[in-house]
């Protein structure tokens, strides 16, 4: 939320009982809502979340489109 452009964050974690997903309960996905903006400054966002994320030893990710 530090980053200009950012408007929310929400945490999916675990998953249920009789869910479709296969994932494991330790599973975790962020999902990160922005504001309208140019590609240009979603790139640069999307630049700030994975120096951020570079950070945090044993944290697998990836960004991805809706």
């Amino acid at each position: 939320m530090t980053i200009p452009g950012v408007q929310s964050v929400s945490q999916w974690a675990g998953r249920a009982e009789r869910g479709a997903d296969t994932y494991g309960s330790h599973y975790s996905e962020y999902e990160v809502r922005l504001e309208p903006l140019s590609g240009a400054k979603q790139q640069q966002i999307l630049n700030q979340l994975r120096e951020m994320l570079a950070n945090f030893p044993g944290i697998g990710f990836e960004a991805t489109p809706f």
